[in-house]
Order: structure tokens, then sequence, then C-alpha cells
């Protein structure tokens, strides 16, 4: 074998570390137990996300990493060039603009007719959309986790602090209430996981990493993911003592 250096990635029930850590899955042997059966399925994320990496490979753009394996629900992927968007974020604060209008820029071919019209071979990944994440993070035992959580470490005081979770906690509250109010049209193909930290910039080139395609009523869901995630490092700056 050669040296080429790759990346490894698994799923744990299709969730985040973080989720399973919190006892979203379960308990540790409830979740191994329903690990067995989820590598085993055709289904597994890792599974899915090999095949949309495929997909854009020959879609053409957006560029991806190569795919090297899929093993076990293991999935191996080739490292891209360059720095990812957020370094770059942090390095040249006044080129943001320009920076996250190259990165929708380089979605242009899966946004419109292109994508659709060779659509078939993608395998939605539901569990990364910022839906089904946000009820994931804001339902029973995680949010309470989370907001319990919420500027322990910013240098607020207590009464500040339990000011501010008040006040997300309002704002969880009625964003889960108005989720009926998203529409529900599926007329174009989005990336689906769009953070800064899955975008690679190399010279004029830009690679992207971990997609998570899934239809929507447009590219908002695109738009959103890579808005907020691109705040969250500026916002923490801010807060930060």
């Amino acid at each position: 074998m050669d040296a080429e250096e790759l990346i490894a990635k698994y799923s744990w029930l299709g969730m985040s570390s973080v989720s399973i850590l919190r006892g979203v899955g379960g308990t540790w042997e409830e979740v191994r137990r329903a690990q067995r059966a989820y590598v085993r399925s055709p289904d597994i994320l890792t599974a899915r996300e090999a095949q949309n990496l495929e997909f854009l490979r020959e879609l053409g753009r957006p560029r991806v990493c190569g795919t090297a394996g899929l093993h076990n629900g293991v999935l191996l992927t080739q490292i891209v060039p360059g720095r990812n968007l957020a370094d770059e974020l942090k390095a040249r604060p006044r080129k943001t603009a320009d920076l996250l209008d190259a990165v929708l820029v380089a979605l242009g071919d899966l946004h419109g007719p292109a994508g659709v019209q060779r659509s078939g071979r993608t395998v939605p990944i539901a569990e990364r959309s910022v839906v089904s994440v946000f009820r994931r993070k804001f339902n029973g035992l995680s949010a309470a986790a989370y907001l319990g959580a919420l500027g322990r470490e910013c240098g607020l005081t207590e009464y500040e602090r339990l000011e501010v979770a008040e006040l997300v906690k309002r704002t969880v509250w009625r964003l889960l209430q108005m989720r009926g109010a998203i529409s529900s049209g599926r007329d174009t193909l989005v990336y689906g996981d769009l953070k800064p930290e899955h975008v690679y910039i190399d010279g004029t080139q830009l690679h992207f990493i971990d997609p998570a395609l899934q239809w929507a009523a447009g590219p908002l869901p695109d738009i959103a993911k890579l808005a907020g995630r691109t705040r969250l490092p500026a916002l923490d700056e801010r807060i930060a003592p």
C-alpha cells in the first residue's frame, strides 16, 4: 500500500457524537445494540454519503473529495488541498462577502436544473438538515442539556446567564411551534451540510467535503446553514472574556 493519508468517517445511528453522549440514542448498551443493526443496513449514513460524493463528482461542480472505500460502515475519503473556509474568514474578514459568494456560485449547478435533471442517483441525508438537527438538539433531554449549560463559559454573571438562557428558551419554543410553516417544496437539490469547515480553498479552487444532499423548496437551507455557522465563531470571539 502507498502512504496516502485518508480521512475515516463512521456514523453512530446517524447522530452526532454529542447527541449520543447526551443520551438521545438511549443508554450506551442500547446504542451499541442498535448500532450493530444500523451498520448492516444499506441505508447507513456513510453509504449514502459515498453515493452522493459519486453523484457530485459526475455532476462536476462543486468539486468534492475523492472516495477511497467503504467497509463495515467506515467511509474513507481523500484529503482535499487548501485551507478551510472558517480559517480563511478569520484570516481575511474583509473578504467575507466575496468568500461566501464564491461558495454559493460554486453550488450553482447543484442548485439549478443540472442538479435536478441528474439527481436520480442521489440518496437524501435528511438527518443533517437544518430542521432535523434543530428538532434533535432541542427536544427532551437534549434541549435541557444544551439550554442548561448555555453561557457558562462566556464570562457572564449568573444573573445575566440565566436571563440570556430564558430568552433563548422562548425563541426555541417559538421556532418549534413554527415548524409547520416551512415549505414542503422539493424542487431544488441542496448540499445540506454547508458549514465553513466543509469548504476548502486552494488559490481560486474550491473543494467540498461531507455532503448531506437533500431536497428543498429552494437553496435557502444551504444559505441558512452557511450564514449561521459563519456567524458562530464571530459571536464566540465577541462574548469571550
